[in-house]
């Protein structure tokens, strides 16, 4: 009840007027006056003395004024941290990257969900720019994505492995059944790389000037495009062997 009676004060003061104050309070002025009144019975002090239709505040009256209102500021406050701690508790939303097609996900869902059943678990996938956007626009809490970038003290970075690079080739391609290749050995065969039109200028510079790819570069919109291109033998898509190389995981905005 004291911070409704709070909350009514505060806003008489900041509307110069018991009638304004309750149209935003959407109460009669009737209550208004009441909460007042009880109010000040409550503290057992006059916070304001009125004559008419005016008012002014007591001295007791401007010293609660400011204590209240930086109350109610950190009650507000209080309330939407609460809701978005209960929210981010409830749920993980995580991220992997698009190329990835392996059990071992599957597993860790399975067996995350088994030991926390009430976390309402998101799974999403992307490139690695999406990836790294859904972080810093906490869309997502988790990526699972490879290390382009330096490490960021905003984040936790966890290193999972170093992975060795495969080139994903049709069996009828003439380097098929080799055990290992050299990149410049895919000169002539087209690099397949998976980016919406947007991102597809930044995957070319990376896979360049980063992986060294000496061949053109074509592009699929989604894995399943991408293999069924390496089916019909239009180019290889390189794959990493094992589970990607990097948590990127948002606590609060800081690493812990």
């Amino acid at each position: 009840m004291l911070l409704r009676q709070m909350k009514t004060f505060v806003t008489i003061i900041e509307e110069n007027s018991f009638t304004e104050a309750a149209e935003k309070l959407y109460i009669s002025q009737s209550a208004v006056s009441q909460q007042i009144t009880a109010l000040e019975n409550e503290l057992g002090v006059k916070l304001m003395k009125r004559e008419n239709r005016r008012f002014t505040l007591t001295e007791a009256g401007e010293f609660f004024y400011k204590k209240a209102r930086k109350l109610l500021h950190d009650a507000d406050k209080l309330v939407a941290q609460t809701k978005e701690l209960a929210h981010s508790s409830n749920s993980l939303t995580v991220g992997y990257l698009n190329l990835y097609n392996g059990i071992e996900l599957h597993e860790a869902v399975a067996d995350f969900s088994a030991e926390f059943p009430d976390v309402e678990l998101h799974i999403t996938s992307g490139t690695h720019e999406e990836l790294y956007r859904g972080l810093v626009d906490k869309r997502i809490d988790l990526a699972i994505n490879d290390q382009r970038r330096q490490f960021s003290e905003d984040y936790y970075n966890d290193v999972i492995c170093f992975a060795p690079m495969f080139a994903e080739l049709s069996k009828n391609h003439s380097l098929a059944n080799a055990e290992r290749l050299d990149i410049s050995e895919l000169e002539e065969t087209p690099c397949i790389v998976i980016a919406p039109t947007e991102q597809q200028a930044h995957e070319e510079e990376f896979y360049r000037d980063i992986v060294g790819v000496p061949s053109s570069v074509i592009f699929a919109e989604t894995l399943e495009h991408a293999r069924m291109l390496v089916i019909g033998n239009r180019g290889y898509l390189p794959i990493t062997g094992y589970f990607y190389a990097l948590f990127w995981v948002l606590i609060g905005g800081k690493s812990h």
